[in-house]
């Protein structure tokens, strides 16, 4: 009796140790990874000395920049939930900036960012994140 209830505990214990490097595994080795959060840069073309010195003028979005959605999801049967985060480099836009060093406004700003080209950039250790692009097209209605 003595012997079964040491087998059942050590049993137990190797139950549980499984459980806890799973979990460590999962949830901290990149097995779920979503790209960081979309930040402003600066790539100065100009010369110090031909800097301008007001943010007045007209703005353009330039090629290369990107606009995301980042949302928290959670997949049927897990217990953790994974930022979604889907992409589309098809944006444009232009502002005007008006005003001085004392105080600047934006007005007329339009920036428009085509839905159609959406596309998830995170990963899930054994889920096909693709599925998600055509649901959300789906529900936002993108032709």
């Amino acid at each position: 009796m003595r012997k079964n209830l040491i087998v059942a505990a050590a049993a137990g214990l190797v139950v549980l140790a499984l459980v806890g490097v799973g979990g460590y595994v999962y949830f901290f080795s990149n097995l779920r990874s979503s790209p960081p959060s979309l930040a402003l840069s600066a790539s100065p073309t100009a010369s110090p000395a031909a800097t301008p010195t007001s943010l007045a003028g007209t703005w353009t979005v330039t090629t290369g920049s990107q606009a995301r959605y980042r949302v928290k999801e959670l997949f049927v049967g897990e217990t953790a939930k994974h930022d979604a985060v889907a992409q589309t480099s098809s944006v444009t836009g232009t502002w005007t900036v008006g005003g001085d060093a004392t105080g600047y406004q934006a007005n007329g700003i339009t920036v428009t960012a085509g839905l159609g080209s959406l596309h998830s950039i995170d990963q899930v250790a054994g889920r096909d994140v693709s599925q998600r692009d055509g649901i959300v097209s789906r529900q936002l209605d993108v032709q």
